[in-house]
């Protein structure tokens, strides 16, 4: 498939399910992390104000997870796509150091431009 191709597909608005989260989730997860790290407890999409995801991550008793609310409508697919990757590097760096105050948009955030942008994909803080 060309890039022109691409681009025609992924004009279109977006509209996510629990579904799509958990496909893409899964091949973003193989792409960057190796399949290290663990699928979304629960997803929820629903419509959000002022914000496109959020991920809540919580210690358990044996195993570390994650939830994640993702807005129920975006621009496009590609805009979507890297919302997901920048929500699973949180997961990452929860899962890397253990705490859930520590997620941020820090260095461990950061380091990991170089592999979006191997993928196509824009790192970033506002979208």
């Amino acid at each position: 498939m060309t890039r022109r191709q691409v681009n025609r597909l992924t004009a279109k608005p977006f509209r996510p399910t629990a579904s799509d989260v958990r496909r893409w989730t899964q091949v973003i997860n193989c792409i960057l992390f190796h399949g290290e790290l663990p699928p979304y407890r629960k997803i929820k999409v629903r419509r959000l104000h002022a914000k496109y995801a959020l991920v809540q991550c919580h210690e358990g008793r044996q195993k570390n997870y994650c939830n994640i609310e993702i807005h129920n409508r975006f621009d496009t697919f590609g805009c979507f796509f890297s919302i997901l990757a920048h929500e699973l590097i949180h997961v990452a760096d929860f899962m890397h150091y253990g705490d859930t105050k520590r997620p941020d948009h820090g260095r461990f955030f950061f380091s990991h431009r170089e592999l979006m942008k191997n993928i196509g994909l824009r790192l970033g803080c506002g979208y």
